[in-house]
């Protein structure tokens, strides 16, 4: 099975995630672990010691230039290596611009707006960035901006290929009744994944509702951050949650 129809599983190493109230977790400063989805990829994952992936920044960037980009997983680059995320590829595009900058990566994987930008509040200003670049993935970045949404446990386990395509298929949406009398949940990828295609409806869910005013108070603080520091005299938001029909 492990050979002819592998399945997929993120395993982490153990210790990539701390604690950070009031907010729910921080990357741990000093980690070293590997990422794999035991089928795509595998890369090892470096956390310097302000909590940022990637290797340690300069106590003072190129020409005291600092770009520092934060948002989730797309951010931190699940499934690449840390000098192939985008934040850490800018410098050289920059640099063949005639610009000189340093690249910061503050991405965590899981959160969204409102937890990116208490990180800022908390651990990103000190790094004294000359620009902060919000990542927003409207994909799911609504949901996990949602006060109750559902909690996430990481498994460190390592179940088997054989376990994983069992449970795979039971978790088929054909297998809906046969769980049901079983009395057994919906699967869990499928909570999610209607929890995510919410922001489709047309007319949102009070949650969703919830979760789009917290993320635009938490955009309102990030500029609000911004025009106390006299190194930041303009800040402006590009984007907004708006619901359409």
């Amino acid at each position: 099975m492990r050979l002819l129809r592998p399945q997929p599983l993120l395993v982490i190493s153990p210790g990539l995630y701390v604690p950070d109230p009031p907010h729910r977790y921080r990357l741990t400063p000093g980690y070293h672990g590997t990422i794999t989805n035991r089928t795509e990829f595998r890369h090892p994952v470096a956390i310097n010691q302000a909590g940022l992936r990637g290797p340690a920044h300069s106590a003072a960037g190129p020409s005291g230039r600092r770009v520092l980009a934060i948002g989730d997983s797309f951010t931190f680059g699940m499934g690449v290596w840390d000098e192939e995320t985008f934040i850490a590829r800018l410098p050289d595009e920059l640099r063949s611009l005639g610009l000189e900058a340093e690249g910061l990566n503050g991405g965590l994987p899981g959160t969204g707006i409102p937890d990116v930008v208490g990180w800022f509040e908390r651990h990103g200003v000190t790094l004294e960035p000359d620009l902060v670049v919000v990542a927003a993935f409207l994909g799911n970045d609504l949901a996990d901006a949602a006060l109750d949404r559902e909690e996430l446990v990481l498994d460190e386990g390592r179940h088997s290929h054989l376990f994983l395509l069992a449970k795979n298929v039971l978790s088929r949406p054909g297998t809906l009744p046969l769980r049901r009398r079983l009395g057994l949940p919906d699967p869990w990828l499928l909570r999610n994944l209607s929890s995510e295609f919410a922001i489709y409806a047309r007319t949102p869910s009070a949650t969703l509702e919830r979760a789009a005013e917290a993320s635009e108070r938490a955009f309102e603080r990030l500029r609000q951050l911004g025009r106390a520091r006299s190194g930041w005299p303009r800040c402006s938001s590009r984007a907004r949650y708006r619901w359409t029909r």
